[in-house]
């Protein structure tokens, strides 16, 4: 399997393109609780993202995806009130918080701000209109655009495309989804009131039917009308908000990554509690990258990445033969006290049927799989060898579509979850697979910065801005997103 530089998987795209019904039934049902726009409507999808959460989480105990009861207790700490909180307590960032719900055909958007006021949209949202927002849309732009893709075993090639062609159609494309994600309303306020962080709560949207039953036209078109695959009538399609390269999107004339950091939240739970405070830098890390072995494609530029990085940080780079699952999790269990970050950059793989145990990281002696990452933290009670990360590190995923999985109504579950169900404060995720050397720059520039104590969302912005001068495709700067909850930031 090839690393998220490389061509990851052909198949991955075909079926995103065909968009299987077993994936849109993942989604489960939908948060349709979008009817005005109201605040307490608001307040209804908040109760209901916050239960569907807890049954995605349960995943990592439980093979299936939870159906029983979900305990009367879960999410009742958070109120607009804890909110509201923990935006004014993020200061001196000017931050707020975007959140969606849907709702026979409808799409309800809010934006939450520290001053408490609340900005609402309602816009009508078509199955033809999701048509052109499959997110195989960047996936695929984002692997034809790589320079040098390293193609792992695709059942079919994928071929590079035009550096203007590319452009054009990341334009439209990220034109259209910021008009649905970020609607006039909601743009505006962030221009005026200078919003520096940007926090989404995810969801997944999913049409109706489409194609409409009878028609004859049975596929869905990439931007300038290309046909991307053929579509059975009656699919649903789906859009993924944590899947959407937020730090592209055009606002008020500029992509937002000129405006803001982006912060992907695993849910609202987090904003019952206190921010993280700013940390001081980089003490303890772990670096691994680059495995050998039979299969597996030499990894040059994901080498140079971690020994470049392991300097810059001042410890050991294993790498190459020394890559190991088994030095991974020895140093996960013996330095769980001590870990603050941790950079893996090797080949991955999202699985959308069984993103648990079939979502992996390659090291030389084996696989370790989302399942085995979310153990890492201790069953209730229990503070055995299976302890949770003390120092709830930063875990960077320098490997393929590593912010992926299986979409469910409140998010994807897959290995970035995992991490941060395990402990991680904030994971760093792909996208799609990305080119080898822009991403191998990109890593050291956000270690630099983390070096220096800027907090995370912070320092991947900085580095997607350097990246962007270098080339404004997004296919080599918007490819990674930050997973988790913000924390303090310095004064700048």
């Amino acid at each position: 399997m090839a690393r998220s530089r490389t061509l990851c998987r052909a198949r991955r795209l075909a079926a995103l393109f065909l968009l299987a019904p077993c994936w849109a039934a993942a989604a489960g049902d939908e948060l349709s609780t979008c009817a005005t726009g109201s605040k307490e409507e608001l307040g209804r999808a908040m109760d209901a993202h916050n239960q569907h959460v807890y049954r995605m989480n349960r995943k990592f105990k439980d093979v299936w995806y939870f159906q029983g009861a979900v305990p009367a207790s879960v999410g009742k700490e958070v109120t607009f009130e804890s909110v509201h909180g923990y935006l004014a307590r993020l200061a001196p960032r000017r931050a707020a918080l975007l959140f969606h719900a849907t709702g026979q055909n409808r799409l309800c958007t809010w934006l939450i701000m520290q001053d408490r006021s609340v900005v609402r949209h309602q816009q009508h949202l078509s199955g033809d209109a999701l048509a052109a927002l499959s997110p195989a849309q960047w996936q695929e732009l984002g692997v034809r655009s790589a320079r040098k893709p390293r193609v792992g075993e695709p059942d079919a090639p994928i071929a590079p495309l035009d550096p203007e062609e590319s452009k054009r159609r990341w334009d439209a494309l990220l034109a259209r989804l910021s008009g649905i994600l970020l609607p006039p309303p909601v743009a505006e306020r962030v221009v005026d009131e200078r919003i520096d962080t940007l926090i989404v709560v995810p969801i997944s949207i999913r049409s109706g039917q489409y194609p409409r039953e009878g028609e004859n036209d049975t596929a869905t078109h990439l931007q300038g009308g290309q046909k991307i695959g053929t579509l059975p009538a009656g699919t649903q399609l789906v859009l993924t908000v944590g899947t959407v390269p937020f730090l592209a999107l055009p606002v008020g004339g500029r992509p937002l990554v000129e405006r803001a950091s982006v912060i992907v939240a695993p849910g609202f739970l987090p904003f019952a509690g206190e921010p993280d405070p700013p940390r001081a830098g980089i003490e303890a890390p772990l670096v691994v990258g680059a495995p050998i072995r039979k299969g597996l494609e030499p990894l040059p530029g994901a080498r140079d990445e971690a020994v470049q990085i392991a300097h810059d940080l001042a410890t050991k780079a294993y790498v190459g033969e020394d890559a190991l699952k088994r030095r991974v999790l020895d140093e996960l269990a013996g330095r769980a006290d001590a870990l603050d970050f941790i950079l893996l950059a090797t080949h991955g793989r999202a699985s959308e049927k069984n993103p648990v145990d079939e979502s992996f990281l390659e090291f030389s002696d084996g696989r370790l799989n989302a399942r085995e990452i979310s153990l890492l933290r201790p069953e209730d009670g229990k503070t055995a060898e299976r302890r949770r990360l003390a120092r709830r590190p930063i875990v960077v995923m320098s490997a393929c579509e590593t912010g992926l999985g299986k979409d469910f109504a409140v998010g994807t579950i897959g290995l970035a979850r995992a991490w941060q169900w395990a402990g991680a404060s904030s994971v760093v995720m792909s996208l799609w697979s990305v080119d080898d050397a822009a991403t191998r720059d990109l890593m050291v520039d956000l270690v630099a910065m983390l070096r220096t104590g800027t907090a995370v969302d912070r320092a991947l912005r900085e580095a997607a801005i350097n990246a962007r001068r270098q080339n404004d495709n997004p296919a080599f700067w918007a490819a990674f997103s930050v997973f988790g909850a913000p924390e303090r930031a310095r004064s700048k």
